[in-house]
């Protein structure tokens, strides 16, 4: 609400950035009317900010370029934190603080473990056909790599749009609490066919699946880590051995080898780290 307040002060008084919301942005008149319902004095009551603080706030922030708006889990950790984040990242682009010295820069990564190789991403392998196709594409919301956007994957299972979408495999998330819209992706996930959740848990979406497989824990299997902004890996070495669980890698490459996909997978999990450790892209 106090995002969306200051976006109004920014939008009414237009202390926008004019030509970066023309040349770069879509929707800025669907934006304009949906803060129209949040001006300060309304925000005030929601938030307990005094409206003048929150008028000064924004005017404050569109009027000192660059400027660069940092926040961390006591944000994101919230029941509404993803629209919260959304309304941040508006409020960025409308002042057009993004791509500039001083503002928001997104980097570009560097070079780290070898995970944009195509024999590890197999982006090569998806026909023109299926990437003309692929979930999001009709939502004009194409993220980097070959992802799809939660909201997208959630309408398309609704809607059958563009493609029905009958099964479908979850490892290392939990998204009934993840994905935004928590009734949506429950009708959404109830429609499936089958349903496959590996994890260590019970979980909500776990606890729709036709079939659990336990999952290794990190403790488990060897593995590395790394960081999107700076060259350093983290190698992560097996401690234990509990029980038949077994890694998210093993679980894959065993289910390619019975779809007779096994020749893009490496015979052995370290197989697989040693090539991720080799000069990356």
């Amino acid at each position: 609400a106090l995002a969306l307040g200051m976006i109004n002060v920014i939008v009414n008084e237009r202390l926008f950035d004019k030509v970066f919301v023309d040349k770069w942005t879509v929707g800025f008149d669907e934006l304009k009317a949906h803060v129209h319902d949040y001006p300060p004095e309304k925000v005030e009551d929601i938030t307990w900010i005094d409206a003048d603080k929150i008028k000064e706030a924004a005017r404050l922030y569109a009027t000192n370029k660059p400027a660069c708006i940092q926040w961390g889990n006591g944000l994101e950790h919230n029941v509404n934190s993803f629209q919260t984040a959304r309304a941040l990242a508006i409020m960025r682009a409308i002042t057009g603080n993004l791509g500039v010295p001083g503002g928001e820069v997104e980097c570009s990564p560097l070079p780290s473990l070898n995970r944009g190789a195509p024999e590890f991403s197999l982006v090569n392998k998806i026909s023109p056909d299926k990437r003309a196709n692929r979930i999001s594409t009709k939502d004009g919301m194409l993220p980097n790599v070959f992802y799809a956007l939660p909201q997208s994957i959630v309408k398309a299972m609704i809607e059958e749009d563009p493609y029905p979408i009958r099964v479908v495999y979850v490892m290392a998330g939990n998204n009934l609490i993840s994905f935004s819209n928590i009734q949506e992706t429950y009708t959404a996930f109830k429609k499936l066919a089958f349903l496959v959740v590996t994890d260590m848990f019970m979980t909500p979406t776990a606890s729709l699946a036709d079939i659990v497989l336990p999952v290794s824990s990190y403790l488990e299997r060897n593995s590395m880590k790394e960081a999107l902004d700076y060259p350093v890996a983290e190698v992560e070495q097996k401690v234990a051995e509990v029980g038949e669980c077994r890694s998210d890698y093993q679980i894959l490459s065993e289910l390619a080898k019975r779809l007779g996909l096994g020749r893009y997978f490496w015979d052995t999990e370290e197989e697989c780290l040693d090539f991720l450790l080799k000069p990356g892209y």
